[in-house]
């Protein structure tokens, strides 16, 4: 109560509000018996039956979600490359272990051994079952915009389902996060971090809204979300410039040469792997003293064009056919 006294009942529905604290519960009861549950269970004090009716709904909510986890490893999707992915669900916030999560009765009679549950852990509950319902909203949303068509919608399939799942992936959106420091390599213009923020969360692109306005009145294909500009985009330029970054990270630490590649010179990296164009190779850097190569690829979920592969063994596939379901990027 932090300095000031509060009666027993207000501090009792305080401390079981969110039974992660009932450790003196026996005790609680000792002193004022008429806290006691009936033989049914239910308390007559509505802070405490909606305490225990929140905590079992909380363990209702915790094996529905690790059932929709298990079944979701089993769905394998194989890639072009080999090897294969399994349908994604966020990993990044932990769900409770189940020693974590006594049965109500063990936190009411005083016989729970194990460590009680702590706020967070009933939070990262509710934030998986919130994003599998939003999820299907997102699903829903692209299945009415397909049957209901509209002038500036976005071509791509599943749309924003594969929207939802790339930027619930970890690295997603990390650009963010860097740490402003006053140099133009932090810095971000106004109009560059809200397109960027607005592609992220799925809405139109305010800055192109006149011109695409004015091309649509003119009988040209557009979409206000822009990825009709994207997929139509030269995208070398943003290549390079991640490419030259990364080879500029690697360059600093480096003991050995850093070869940075050219599309336009192959003869460069010939010697690293012949028949293939190397974006970055580093010599002797590998396993054993062998060479490493890197490429990059620049991806995107949100593809208008379909793909090779059926996402068997036998026929991998790629980003466009699944990636409402499969995490690529």
């Amino acid at each position: 109560s932090r300095g000031r006294r509060v009666g027993p009942q207000r501090a009792l529905a305080r401390k079981v509000s969110t039974l992660s604290h009932a450790v003196g519960w026996v005790d609680s009861i000792a002193h004022n018996p008429d806290f006691a549950l009936d033989e049914g269970g239910a308390s007559k004090y509505p802070a405490i039956a909606a305490a225990i009716a929140t905590y079992e709904s909380a363990l209702s909510d915790w094996k529905e979600v690790c059932e929709k986890r298990a079944a979701r490893d089993k769905n394998k999707y194989y890639t072009v490359r080999g090897g294969y992915l399994t349908e994604f669900y966020p990993k990044s916030v932990p769900l409770p272990e189940p020693e974590s999560l006594p049965a109500t009765d063990a936190i009411l009679n005083g016989t729970c051994k194990s460590t009680y549950p702590r706020p967070r852990a009933l939070a990262a509950i509710k934030n998986h079952k919130d994003w599998y319902a939003h999820q299907e909203l997102v699903k829903a949303r692209d299945v009415h915009v397909k049957n209901n068509p509209s002038l500036g919608d976005s071509a791509v399939n599943n749309r924003e389902a594969a929207r939802f799942v790339s930027a619930s992936t970890p690295f997603a959106g990390k650009a963010f996060d860097v740490r402003v420091d006053g140099t133009y390599a932090t810095a971000l213009s106004s109009d560059t971090l809200q397109d960027e923020l607005q592609r992220k969360l799925g809405l139109w692109l305010s800055a192109a809204l006149p011109t695409l306005r004015v091309a649509l009145e003119r009988g040209m294909p557009v979409d206000f979300f822009g990825d009709y500009l994207y997929n139509k985009a030269h995208h070398r330029r943003p290549h390079d410039g991640v490419l030259a970054a990364w080879a500029d990270a690697m360059r600093a630490p480096a003991n050995a040469p850093v070869v940075h590649g050219d599309k336009e010179k192959p003869e460069l990296t010939r010697q690293y792997n012949e028949g293939y164009k190397v974006d970055l190779a580093e010599p002797h850097a590998g396993p054993g003293g062998c060479d490493e190569v890197n490429e990059v690829k620049l991806w995107t979920p949100l593809l208008k064009t379909s793909s090779a592969g059926v996402g068997n063994a036998s026929s991998g596939g790629t980003p466009a056919s699944v990636g409402h379901s499969y995490a690529f990027g």
